[in-house]
């Protein structure tokens, strides 16, 4: 079911808005924008530029903002959202209150296959083409998938490492979509044969499928088999769904049991037939839905009958996090008092204090 056509441009990532409760939060190549299902509207950037030349740096307002190519985004909390601005090797961020944009990490100019790594500080540390973003505790996880590296910036410590290079991967395979479980502190990728794990707390990253060629296998996840793992969402019943792009399947993983199961769909008109289906760039659940972006279209589908949501409680120090079923919010219990407030229960308000985002 197709629920919005994004006129010329690709919706490159889907997410839960959180500054506009029910809305979905999505980004073209040179816009963010916000929309109930009907309509959109313009966050930052231009929706549609068609050019062959290089779109400068602009820091601005609205549409007075500029962006050579934004592929992915994570929401820092209600407020700011941070924006991967892939051709300009930099990360920035947007204030939904003012829609203002401000750099945050990176070199902000054109990238260059030739630059060498650079890690540093963040107004001086060097990115290549960054195609995937998440952030979970103050840290943001860039992937770099043509140069196979995933970065750490820390914004506490003002300091960008390299986590994973090359070195880490297995021979052929490289790192896609990064998301992170904020509950549990841990960050996955999609890599080319599988799924990889990187843990919050300790910076390790290790492989949760054994697989090292590309293939097509469910059942334990350490033993399935992908060809050309890629878009990737988390949902908070523990559950990764992943487009295993050349095999043209979605491809579920139970986290909590360690099973992969595949839901295949189409969109020839023979249902067991899942060769025509185009690799979807991101994914949301919501609603007991699966919300896809495909090229300039934003489809929604309902999850198979055998995909459940229990919601559950997660203690995190002094904070008690309630789920609620439709995935899309928490409910935040503290001494203090109970307040409801937007998926994910976040206590980065601090990092707010001390950046001072204007």
């Amino acid at each position: 079911m197709s629920v919005l056509h994004t006129e010329k441009d690709t919706a490159k990532h889907l997410a839960h808005d959180y500054f506009i409760n029910g809305n979905i939060l999505y980004c073209t190549h040179q816009a963010m924008l916000t929309t109930s299902g009907k309509t959109s509207s313009l966050i930052v950037g231009q929706n549609y530029v068609e050019t062959s030349t290089m779109i400068p740096y602009v820091e601005g307002v609205g549409e007075n903002a500029s962006f050579t190519e934004i592929t992915s985004f994570a929401q820092m909390n209600q407020t700011h959202v941070l924006l991967a601005d892939s051709h300009h090797g930099c990360i920035r961020s947007v204030n939904r209150k003012t829609n203002s944009t401000r750099h945050v990490a990176g070199l902000c100019k054109r990238v260059s296959w030739a630059d060498e790594l650079k890690d540093s500080d963040l107004q001086t540390s060097r990115f290549y083409i960054i195609g995937s973003i998440t952030y979970h505790n103050h840290i943001i996880y860039a992937v770099e998938s043509f140069k196979r590296r995933i970065r750490k910036i820390d914004l506490l410590q003002n300091s960008v490492k390299t986590l994973v290079d090359p070195n880490s991967l297995r021979q052929y395979d490289a790192p896609g979509t990064i998301v992170a479980d904020y509950i549990r502190g841990q960050i996955f990728v999609s890599t080319y044969f599988g799924v990889a794990q990187i843990d919050a707390t300790n910076d390790s990253f290790v492989y949760l499928t054994h697989g090292k060629e590309r293939g097509d296998k469910v059942g334990h996840l350490k033993y399935s088999e992908w060809n050309g793992a890629t878009g990737m969402a988390f949902v908070p019943n523990n559950t990764l769904v992943i487009a295993d792009t050349l095999n043209s399947k979605i491809k579920i993983i139970n986290l909590n049991t360690s099973k992969v199961s595949t839901w295949c769909f189409a969109y020839a008109k023979s249902k067991k037939n899942c060769s025509y289906m185009r690799s979807p760039k991101s994914f949301l659940v919501k609603d007991k839905r699966l919300y896809l972006s495909i090229d300039d279209t934003i489809s929604m589908i309902d999850l198979p009958t055998w995909f459940t949501y229990e919601p559950k409680v997660f203690v995190d120090d002094s904070l008690v996090y309630q789920e609620t079923a439709d995935t899309s919010a928490y409910t935040l219990s503290k001494s203090a008092g109970l307040c409801e407030i937007i998926n994910p229960p976040t206590s980065v308000s601090r990092v707010d204090r001390e950046f001072a985002w204007n």
